[in-house]
């Protein structure tokens, strides 16, 4: 890439394009951060406990149109949901990422910390890991989470699997 640079008499200067690319991706990844997190989501949500048994709006991924409303579930009532898609709100208590384990999960521990039974786990694994900018450890700690995905049992404990960061929210 060739620029005018007024002090070297109107000559051109030139800039590796990978310079380029990695100021124009740096300045993206920072807005992120520094930007407080977006609320244009929120619109999509009733954030209530649903009635067990009750038909859930929320079993598909959370609709891109504006006005449509998803129930989450409290990450408290997810084991009345094994089996189902839903989207399950609490908060990021405890995250853990286990790069020297087989597929080297990243784990996001809603309402409880490992190893208590009764927290909700998020679960990323390493090849979907790759989809996130920031470490989602790190990103999402400390952050109300609205994830969409499949409720499964482990070990006596509820979990989600997430591949993409469209399945995670935070407020």
């Amino acid at each position: 890439m060739a620029v005018m640079d007024g002090q070297n008499n109107g000559k051109l200067v030139f800039i590796p394009a990978f310079i380029v690319v990695l100021v124009l991706w740096l300045s993206c990844s920072l807005s992120c951060i520094i930007s407080p997190p977006s609320t244009q989501h929120d619109q999509y949500y009733v954030t209530h406990d649903t009635i067990p048994g009750a038909a859930l709006p929320g079993e598909h991924n959370v609709p891109e149109n504006v006005g449509s409303q998803v129930t989450a579930i409290s990450w408290k009532n997810a084991h009345l949901y094994i089996g189902k898609t839903i989207t399950v709100y609490g908060p990021v208590i405890d995250t853990h990422w286990a790069e020297s384990s087989n597929g080297k999960p990243t784990f996001l521990n809603i309402g409880k910390p490992f190893p208590d039974t009764d927290r909700f786990t998020v679960i990323i694994w390493m090849d979907d890991r790759r989809n996130f900018v920031i470490a989602p450890e790190i990103f999402y700690l400390d952050k109300i989470v609205y994830v969409t995905g499949k409720v499964e049992e482990y070990n006596g404990s509820c979990e989600m699997i997430i591949r993409s960061p469209s399945q995670i929210f935070t407020r």
